[in-house]
């Protein structure tokens, strides 16, 4: 059994929005829900000609946790880069720049054959065993298990400040080294 609570009362919010103000929120899941809030909102506005203050589609539910807590779990599932980030990346320096920090396997797979996503996980647990590893699949049909090297502080190779409890996840692995770096930075 589950209880919500409405928390209406203007000092009590004000003094939640005040603790949360410098503070980053991260989305684990549930970007894609996020996302179509702003485009409803945006259209919303649009069709009723509204732009000068808060209307009802300006809010949308969410749940909050905090990222040191020990039961919270965030798995890297699938992410999907859109189309247009291929534009200049060299597969082969993406490769050269990943191997910096990750082991990698290349797979003699056929991505258009049944069951070819089922063999890249299958080989992604078998080296995540130990430490992070990751399917990579270009649009190339290029298929490649990176494993990561450690015996390096992640706060050394991962740019931006993040927070420790949200720097440990291997999801950000994925975006601050693997995408934001080594593809983006490509």
């Amino acid at each position: 059994r589950h209880r919500a609570w409405i928390v209406g009362a203007e000092k009590t919010c004000r003094a939640l929005a005040e603790v949360l103000a410098d503070k980053e929120l991260f989305i684990a899941d549930g970007h894609h829900r996020y996302e179509t809030a702003l485009r409803r909102q945006a259209q919303l506005r649009s069709q009723l000609n509204v732009s000068d203050h808060a209307q009802p589609f300006d809010y949308t539910f969410m749940y909050l946790a905090n990222a040191e807590d020990k039961g919270v779990t965030v798995l890297p599932i699938h992410r999907a880069l859109a189309p247009e980030m291929d534009d200049g990346v060299d597969p082969e320096e993406f490769f050269e720049d990943l191997r910096e920090h990750f082991l990698l396997k290349k797979l003699k797979i056929d991505i258009t054959k049944e069951g070819a996503g089922a063999a890249i996980m299958q080989r992604v647990a078998e080296m995540g065993a130990q430490k992070p590893a990751f399917g990579i699949v270009l649009r190339s049909g290029q298929a490649v298990v990176a494993k990561f090297r450690g015996g390096v502080k992640r706060g050394d190779i991962i740019a931006r400040k993040i927070p420790m409890a949200i720097r440990a996840l291997d999801v950000t692995l994925l975006h601050e080294v693997i995408i934001r770096q080594a593809w983006v930075g490509n």
